[in-house]
């Protein structure tokens, strides 16, 4: 089964906030929901740590060497 991507996995996750938030979804569901909420988000954190991790590698100085810069950082120069 194909992994869903990082965009849906947080659509799924925004849905089940939503149905969390209604009064008269039953517990049981509401439990399913909630397993199924913190599968998602772990997922996406690995998805989130892995693309970090990508950019670190990726980043580079005008010099041709590499920089490890904190996500929304710059490089230093």
């Amino acid at each position: 089964m194909k992994q869903a991507t990082f965009e849906q996995q947080v659509t799924r996750l925004e849905k089940i906030a939503e149905s969390l938030e209604r009064a008269d979804v039953p517990l049981d569901e509401a439990m399913k929901l909630f397993e199924e909420g913190i599968v998602l988000l772990r997922a996406a954190q690995a998805t989130l740590a892995d693309a970090d991790g990508r950019v670190k590698e990726l980043v580079e100085r005008a010099d041709g060497a590499l920089d490890t810069v904190e996500r929304g950082g710059n490089a230093d120069d």
